[in-house]
């Protein structure tokens, strides 16, 4: 019929006397087992990936049952062939999607975490600095001015609350990637301007960092987050954090 002149691409006066399985390519061995189902009585299903005679991909659901005579002999079979190719690419074109989705979903937990890292840092440093104010001051402020040092520090409370809250909602992600030359003695020298290091602890670069390719951002991340962790976590009275660089064959490694 014309359907299947569409399917595959020949015209019906080509059709006629052809063999199904030189139209519709299928596995010689599966062909024979569903030949025998059919000659049994039994209706089978399957999908079948094939080219039509133009070239084009198709995936195509065949159904096929016996045919029988006035006798209740089973004479042939009656095969149903639905092109379904549009409904395919929609399926994948569903995983697609599912797929990005999911990788989507990871990376914005990642930038939740990377963002309420990143905005605690300097809160922290406010923090210190208010401290310090009452504590050298504190024989000259009034009481206003205490009050306003309290709401100030009320107020970084709530802000250091509210970047919490930040890993527990949905933001626009990107897969957009900067990769260029990277010195990463400047990303240490940004870190020291940004970061509050206290006076007992001191950091230091035992050797000179390389210059690698990558996203500096993401750079100046790792670093960011490994020296606010090692400052947060020093509890003795005197602390240093040292960087330091292994230049191997393949690799630089750094610590």
């Amino acid at each position: 019929n014309q359907s299947f002149t569409k399917i595959t691409g020949y015209n019906e006066s080509e059709l006629i006397g052809m063999v199904a399985r030189e139209v519709l390519p299928v596995n010689k061995e599966h062909a024979l087992e569903r030949s025998n189902l059919t000659r049994e009585g039994k209706e089978v299903s399957f999908e079948l990936e094939l080219k039509n005679r133009e070239g084009i991909n198709k995936t195509c659901l065949i159904s096929s049952a016996p045919n029988y005579n006035l006798k209740g002999e089973i004479t042939g079979t009656i095969n149903v062939v639905l092109d379904v190719s549009e409904l395919k690419k929609l399926e994948e074109q569903k995983e697609e999607l599912l797929k990005n989705l999911k990788k989507s979903n990871y990376e914005l937990q990642e930038y939740a975490h990377m963002v309420s890292h990143d905005l605690k840092s300097p809160l922290r440093s406010l923090f210190a600095l208010i401290s310090w104010l009452k504590e050298d001051n504190q024989n000259n402020l009034d009481q206003a001015s205490l009050a306003n040092m309290a709401l100030i520090e009320s107020t970084l409370e709530k802000m250091e609350l509210l970047i919490t809250d930040i890993l527990n909602y949905s933001s626009v992600t990107s897969d957009i990637v900067e990769v260029k030359p990277v010195d990463l003695n400047d990303v240490i020298d940004d870190l020291k301007q940004i970061l509050y290091c206290p006076d007992h602890i001191t950091l230091v670069k035992k050797s000179n960092l390389p210059i690698v390719q990558g996203d500096r951002a993401r750079l100046q991340q790792i670093f960011q987050n490994l020296i606010s962790n090692a400052i947060q976590y020093i509890d003795k009275e005197k602390g240093l954090i040292e960087i330091d660089c292994i230049e191997n064959r393949t690799h630089y490694q750094l610590s």
